[in-house]
């Protein structure tokens, strides 16, 4: 199963509703199939959730968004199963 994410262009962003609506497009069973479009659409809302995590982590500590870094988590959780929540 190829699970390589693409990183994210400089200066590409991503909103919060693609990402909800890619994690509500996830077919969760992928890690057991294997299927092409199940592990396609885990790994188009991975790629977003990076685009996130760049945009709203950086790469100095210092000037982290706390709040959009734990709303990032919070929607994933929210929609992931157990065996992939943070």
């Amino acid at each position: 199963m190829d699970l390589q994410f693409k990183s994210p262009a400089k200066g590409e962003t991503a909103t919060w509703e693609e990402f909800e609506t890619a994690l509500r497009a996830v077919d969760w069973s992928f890690h057991e199939t294997e299927e092409e479009e199940a592990v396609a659409s885990y790994v188009k809302a991975k790629e977003i959730e990076t685009v996130l995590l760049v945009m709203y982590g950086g790469t100095n500590p210092h000037n982290i968004d706390k709040d959009n870094m734990n709303k990032i988590y919070s929607i994933w959780n929210k929609h992931a199963p157990a065996g992939f929540r943070y």
